[in-house]
């Protein structure tokens, strides 16, 4: 990958506010949960929403694979795991996350519908 992801600053109190560059790199899903790939460099990864990401993971696994985050168990969704920006940053938290960049997160639905 050649790119190196910028993401605009975030406030956590602003629960639902969501950067304008937040969105899939698949299907530009905007203002949703995002997730991004597990143990690659925050500012290198993609950025999929939760139908890209199971998308992603059923290719990489086979037809009928769901992911825990699907059946209910859990938030990674195969290698992803959720892409949660750094208050006052401009790249992507490693673990642990802080409660208020859960709660930011949460906040956000899983889909446009």
């Amino acid at each position: 990958m050649s790119f190196k992801r910028r993401v605009s600053i975030v406030n956590y109190k602003a629960i639902g506010m969501v950067p304008e560059d937040y969105k899939c790199d698949h299907c530009e899903a905007h203002g949703v949960k995002l997730w991004r790939q597990f143990q690659t460099t925050a500012d290198q990864t993609n950025l999929l929403c939760a139908e890209c990401a199971e998308v992603e993971g059923r290719e990489a696994n086979h037809k009928h694979w769901q992911s825990p985050f699907k059946k209910g168990i859990g938030k990674q969704i195969g290698l992803y795991i959720p892409a949660i920006p750094i208050e006052g940053d401009n790249t992507y938290w490693e673990i642990p996350i802080p409660e208020d960049g859960w709660a930011w997160w949460n906040s956000l639905p899983v889909n446009n519908n």
